[in-house]
């Protein structure tokens, strides 16, 4: 590991390592004197500076935390040929099954025709039935010369 990585996951103090664990410097110790949290001295004695690797502290949380749940990491399962045939075979169902709902689906109705009446703009289906109508007064009064 080259010296600029060693740094960028160095934690230089109590302090910094009771932030990353999310803890104080006292459960820290606590933890270092008890349950081997993993922490490094500069001399090697124990009134020396400390510091920790952010991936020893994560590796020994989680080991820890599975410890302590008993939740181990649960292996990858290779699905069986039978379920992979039930999803192949459910695949085009589905498929056709969303188009026929798609295709009962109402579209919205388009104007295909219109007239006027007075200051009414009335808009028509393609059976001449009105679909929506809008006065026009302040329109054309403002565009007629």
């Amino acid at each position: 590991m080259s010296a600029n990585l060693k740094k960028e996951g160095l934690l230089r103090s109590w302090k910094e390592i009771s932030s990353y664990l999310g803890c104080d410097t006292r459960t820290c110790r606590r933890w270092e004197e008890k349950h081997g949290l993993p922490i490094h001295r500069i001399n090697g004695e124990a009134k020396s500076s400390v510091f920790a690797y952010k991936d020893e502290l994560d590796q020994w949380l989680s080991l820890r935390i599975n410890q302590k749940t008993g939740v181990k990491p649960a292996p990858f399962v290779k699905p069986s040929p039978k379920i992979l045939l039930v999803y192949l075979a459910c695949a085009p169902l589905a498929i056709v099954l969303l188009l026929v709902l798609l295709s009962f689906r109402r579209s919205p109705a388009q104007p295909v025709d219109f007239k006027i009446q007075n200051s009414f703009l009335i808009a028509l289906n393609e059976k001449g039935k009105e679909l929506f109508s809008a006065d026009a007064r302040g329109f054309f009064a403002k565009t007629v010369l």
